[in-house]
């Protein structure tokens, strides 16, 4: 797992839409096309809006997908997709087992080229925390309760890159527990550190309690 250090969250924002947009971007010369996950957490989302600014990728190619449900029906994937003039987007509507089918196959028919997701004060992955967050995991696509649906941790995983965001003090204990914990299913995110291409981006704050 590679680590960048930013100087505040701003900076982190820019830096992780910046790391994405050169992989999308590489990922459309090579066969046309991109494809991004990113969850609506604070720092994915701030990342995203930056993304859409940077200039450095033809958003008109790139197809995003969210990795969860929204709150009471709002299609966040869809709207950010909209805002930023991206070709496509999909997220889950409702809970079921149609949706979660359906949403698997969508995984399934895509290549992730970069997931774009924030980390949590608990460890969590986008929205898999511990109890959630199951290394092997049988399914892509899970409830977590009260009827949500969101992508499992080897849903994540499928992603060819994984750029994780952390940024504030409330951050810093998950940061420490990812980069020098062993590795766990009670940090879910920790798992990244087995990933064949992942990115921490974290900023002094969220850094303060890692041996550098």
């Amino acid at each position: 797992m590679k680590l960048v250090f930013c100087e505040s969250g701003k900076d982190l924002c820019e830096r992780a839409a910046r790391e994405a947009a050169m992989r999308l971007q590489k990922a459309i010369d090579a066969r046309g096309e991109a494809c991004l996950m990113a969850d609506s957490g604070p720092d994915a989302a701030l990342a995203l809006e930056a993304l859409g600014q940077c200039g450095e990728v033809d958003l008109s190619k790139v197809y995003l997908l969210g990795t969860g449900q929204e709150a009471e029906g709002a299609d966040w994937a869809v709207s950010a997709a909209g805002s930023l003039h991206m070709a496509g987007a999909d997220n889950m509507t409702h809970g079921g087992a149609d949706e979660k089918e359906r949403y698997a196959r969508v995984l399934a028919q895509r290549t992730v080229d970069v997931a774009l997701l924030c980390l949590g004060e608990d460890g969590a992955l986008a929205q898999m925390g511990p109890g959630d967050g199951l290394f092997k995991d049988a399914e892509k696509v899970k409830s977590t309760g009260e009827g949500r649906l969101a992508v499992t941790i080897p849903g994540i995983l499928m992603a060819e890159c994984v750029i994780a965001c952390a940024s504030g003090s409330g951050k810093a204990q998950a940061v420490k527990d990812m980069c020098e914990a062993i590795v766990s299913e009670r940090c879910p995110a920790s798992v990244l550190r087995r990933h064949k291409d992942a990115v921490l981006m974290v900023d002094r704050e969220g850094a303060r309690l890692i041996r550098v």
